[in-house]
């Protein structure tokens, strides 16, 4: 019986390590938004000013009038909310 305590007890241990892991790469992401491939082959975006900064891969970085426009730069990488 008390190997099975301490078996739980480790399972609970990777658990809450496992959770941490993923709260810690969340953090790290931010509230980053990254473009799908649907959202660069549209033909045109609505004319509506919610600015959002978009990123590129080489970590440049531009603010666009909403989202759909900077998806629609090739470079763009992720967006988050707000102007540059």
């Amino acid at each position: 019986m008390e190997h099975t305590k301490y078996i739980y007890m480790g399972l609970a241990v990777v658990v809450m390590v496992s959770v941490i892991g993923l709260v810690v790469m969340a953090m790290q992401d931010g509230d980053r938004v990254y473009c799908e491939q649907e959202e660069r082959e549209v033909d045109m975006c609505k004319t509506l000013w919610d600015p959002v900064c978009g990123y590129t891969e080489d970590g440049q970085k531009e603010t666009y009038g909403n989202s759909c426009e900077a998806c629609k730069d090739p470079d763009v990488e992720y967006w988050v909310e707000g102007e540059c």
